[in-house]
C-alpha cells in the first residue's frame, strides 16, 4: 500500500509546478498524464475535475504553495470559461469538461462537454478548501480568485428557472 501511494505522489508531484518561483505557464494536472498513444486509451493531457476533487486536497495539505499554483491555472483559463458560457447562452462562466492551456472546451465528444457541469462545483470547492487551510485572502482579492468563484455562481444563478407549482427552482438542462 504505501508503495502505491508513494508512487501516486509522485506522479502528482511530476505533473506539478515546482516548489518556489517558476517561469512558465502551468495546465493544470491530467488524471492520465500525457497522451500514451493509443488511441481511445489516454486523456490526452487534457485537465479534468479529478485534479479539482481527487488530486487537489492530497496535494493542499502537504503543498499548498502548489495547490495555489493549480488554482491559479483555473484564473489563468476564466476568459475560455466565460466564452464557454456564452456560446451556450448562460452568463458568468462554464469551465470545460476536458480543459487545456485555454480553458475552452477541447472534448472530443460535445455532448459531455456541454452536459458535464458539476465541473464548475468542483472548482469553487477547491477554491472554498483553499481559502479555509490558508487563510490567503490575497489570492481572492488580489489575484483573480474572486472572479473565478463570482463567475460560476452566475452561471449557476443564469441555469435556474424558478417553478412556482413547485415552489422551488430547477437547473435548466
Amino acid at each position: 500500500l504505501s508503495q502505491a501511494i508513494y508512487g501516486c505522489l509522485y506522479y502528482l508531484l511530476s505533473a506539478s509546478p515546482p516548489l518556489g518561483p517558476y517561469d512558465f505557464q502551468f495546465s493544470g494536472i491530467s488524471p492520465g498524464g500525457l497522451s500514451n498513444g493509443r488511441q481511445n486509451e489516454d486523456y490526452w493531457g487534457h485537465v479534468f475535475w479529478d485534479q479539482d476533487t481527487w488530486m487537489y486536497p492530497n496535494i493542499l495539505l502537504f503543498y499548498p504553495h502548489i495547490a495555489c499554483a493549480i488554482l491559479k491555472y483555473r484564473i489563468q483559463t476564466l476568459e475560455g470559461a466565460l466564452k464557454n458560457a456564452q456560446m451556450q447562452g448562460y452568463k458568468g462562466g462554464k469551465f470545460p469538461w476536458e480543459s487545456a492551456a485555454t480553458g475552452q472546451e477541447v472534448c472530443p465528444e460535445k455532448i459531455y462537454g456541454d452536459q458535464e457541469i458539476h465541473i464548475n462545483g468542483d472548482i469553487v470547492l477547491a477554491f472554498e478548501q483553499y481559502y479555509h487551510i490558508t487563510q490567503d485572502l490575497k489570492l481572492f482579492q488580489e489575484e483573480g480568485g474572486w472572479d473565478v468563484v463570482h463567475a460560476i455562481a452566475q452561471y449557476w444563478c443564469s441555469k435556474v428557472k424558478w417553478n412556482p407549482e413547485e415552489q422551488s427552482y430547477h437547473i435548466n438542462a
